[in-house]
């Protein structure tokens, strides 16, 4: 019987160990790490892990939408299952939407039967016909946006209170954004350009986080931060892009 890719494989058990309880990012590098996958499939299962995990409302409001009994109750597995193949099918557009069903049921039979791998299908089927039906855009109610943009509803009131309608949407979109990785040199054991040099070196590529010189953007590396050349010296750390330049003197520690 063949299998589901590796990436999606990882992912799904990612997702299961998230679901009792693990953190996502100790569960995926422990993951990662045993099974040493191509740089591709480890950079399509850390998407798969951190998009469902981000979008799990929205994705669930749409298998509701495709499903002919909404309110069954799915094996846990089986939703992780559907709830990875409308991310590829809605969010993702480099994925053939092909790929995503024949990967999803293939998956749903290895781990269940048949009849659960047909359920599967005929889901995704559905959903492949109705994408703007099964995804429509919210309205400007808290209980659509929550559900949209997969934030909890209490927030998404209180910030429609304080920005209005249209800057709160922007909000709830920036804030469940991609995170880029952005390291930030430690300018007392390396220099800015000695840790660009070993990330090159190394072919991964960097581009520069202004208006900060001791910081970079890596990109689509795919590799975890503790295996990027400097880590185990302590040369950066990973930090996000809105901090002060301390390399300059200005700026006051995060309280």
């Amino acid at each position: 019987m063949s299998r589901a890719t590796p990436a999606r494989e990882v992912a799904l058990d990612v997702l299961a160990a998230v679901r009792g309880g693990r953190f996502a990012e100790e569960a995926l590098s422990m993951r990662l790490d045993a099974i040493s996958p191509s740089p591709e499939d480890r950079a399509l299962a850390t998407e798969l892990v951190y998009g469902v995990l981000r979008w799990r409302n929205r994705l669930d409001a749409a298998i509701a939408r495709c499903s002919s009994a909404p309110g069954k109750k799915l094996h846990p597995h089986l939703r992780e299952i559907l709830r990875m193949a409308f991310y590829q099918v809605l969010m993702l557009d480099r994925i053939p939407h092909h790929a995503a069903v024949d990967q999803a049921v293939t998956q749903a039979r290895t781990r269940f039967d048949p009849r659960t791998a047909g359920f599967a299908n005929a889901v995704l089927r559905s959903a492949l016909r109705n994408r703007e039906r099964i995804d429509p855009p919210p309205g400007s109610d808290a209980a659509s946006l929550s559900q949209y943009y997969s934030h909890p509803q209490w927030l998404v009131e209180r910030w429609l209170d304080q920005f209005g309608p249209e800057s709160a949407r922007r909000v709830l979109g920036h804030n469940n954004s991609r995170s880029p990785l952005v390291l930030r040199v430690n300018t007392l054991k390396a220099s800015p350009q000695l840790v660009v040099n070993l990330l090159e070196s190394a072919g991964i590529s960097v581009k520069p986080v202004h208006p900060f010189p001791s910081a970079f953007e890596v990109v689509g590396s795919g590799r975890p931060v503790r295996s990027l050349p400097g880590y185990e010296e302590g040369f950066f750390a990973v930090q996000g892009g809105g901090f002060p330049d301390y390399s300059s003197g200005r700026g006051r520690a995060a309280r």
